[in-house]
């Protein structure tokens, strides 16, 4: 329980959502307009998981559908068919060039407490990807979902 309340009191959390609200995708557009600074030019999405595990796959699952949306607004790294996961992770960041007013979006699986299960958790700050396996990874993005 201790650990909840920590998380649920955390500034940097911005919002948790019901995936099964029909209007979810509203409040996360709406979340992202609040973060995201105005003179941004350039979104990524670094879209973190595996594709054969399949409680890690919902970043690649959620870059692949956003993949070829908005082509000239957003660039997705990281899908179904070209994961970004543990063993690809820092090497995939350190081939991209981020321009100047880029911003980062950071869409991974989480181990959290059980108020966080079927919810999407937005949070202001980056993700540690495979921080709860003791996974030393890089933190990513200036957001993450």
């Amino acid at each position: 329980m201790m650990f909840q309340q920590t998380i649920d009191r955390n500034p940097e959390l911005l919002s948790k959502i019901s995936y099964k609200k029909p209007y979810a995708p509203m409040l996360i557009r709406n979340h992202l307009f609040t973060i995201i600074p105005k003179e941004t030019k350039y979104i990524y999405v670094m879209a973190i998981g595996s594709n054969s595990i399949i409680g890690d796959s919902i970043g690649p699952f959620v870059g692949t559908l956003l993949t070829g949306q908005y082509p000239k607004h957003l660039t997705v790294i990281g899908t179904l068919a070209s994961p970004l996961d543990a063993t690809t992770l820092e090497t995939r960041i350190e081939e991209v060039h981020f321009p100047n007013n880029s911003f980062v979006i950071a869409v991974d699986s989480a181990i959290g407490p059980p108020s966080y299960v079927q919810s999407i958790v937005i949070t202001k700050q980056p993700l540690q990807p495979g921080k709860a396996l003791h996974h030393e990874l890089p933190t990513v993005g200036h957001c993450g979902f």
